[in-house]
């Protein structure tokens, strides 16, 4: 689905004609909102599917990631226009221009406490990336931004277009919040495509499901 048929859907749920109660505005940001949680969903279950990566030269034990003397800044009131916020910290691991995906990789732990008598691990406290050791290399940052998409005027969402009628469902849970209403069909339905969604994730990459594997829900420390 695109963005116009998913705003065409999310009214069709609403069934709401008086567009002065629900105005264009009014759909962007409960869409925004939906898509948020939609995302939300899927990087639970499978980190990477939105993750992108940003390569960072430290020297140091720490790098500021909301520092506007930084080169790179990912949060904070700095964050220049064009880059997007990161949402979620997926990975961290050294350059390796060879073989771009299969540089060694670092730890992450809960705390500053969890990484001291570790070796090559990290931690994020507030908008510093704590490491384990002094760092003098570029890493590359995998992570989870914030979404782009112009509800507005874009036309395409991504690449799960068989569940974008979630989208709207999830916002339609936004617009009862204000309307003191409750569609239970329309729960009833959510319900299922959540279902229907955390099986299709899991299972997508078709060998995964062979493997444990740690996920942005799974409890770890070190």
């Amino acid at each position: 689905m695109n963005v116009a048929e998913v705003k065409a859907l999310f009214r069709a749920y609403c069934d709401e004609p008086d567009e002065t109660f629900l105005s264009d505005a009014n759909v962007v940001s409960y869409l925004q909102r939906g898509y948020d949680e939609f995302r939300r969903r899927i990087t639970a279950l499978s980190p990477y599917a939105f993750a992108i990566d940003v390569d960072i030269a430290i020297s140091g034990t720490v790098y500021d990631l909301a520092a506007p003397t930084n080169p790179v800044i990912l949060l904070g009131a700095s964050v220049p226009v064009g880059v997007q916020r990161l949402v979620d910290l997926v990975a961290i691991r050294q350059q390796n221009t060879s073989a771009p995906f299969l540089g060694s990789q670092y730890k992450g732990g809960a705390s500053v406490k969890a990484i001291m008598n570790a070796f090559r691990s990290y931690t994020l406290v507030g908008t510093k990336l704590v490491f384990s050791e002094s760092v003098d290399n570029t890493l590359v940052i995998t992570y989870v931004p914030e979404s782009n998409i112009n509800w507005t005027t874009g036309t395409f969402i991504d690449d799960m277009t068989q569940f974008h009628d979630m989208i709207a469902l999830f916002a339609v849970q936004q617009y009862q919040i204000r309307d003191a209403a409750f569609n239970q069909p329309l729960m009833i339905q959510l319900k299922q495509r959540v279902q229907d969604l955390d099986g299709y994730v899991v299972d997508r990459n078709v060998d995964a499901s062979h493997y444990v594997q740690k996920t942005m829900s799974s409890y770890g420390d070190l």
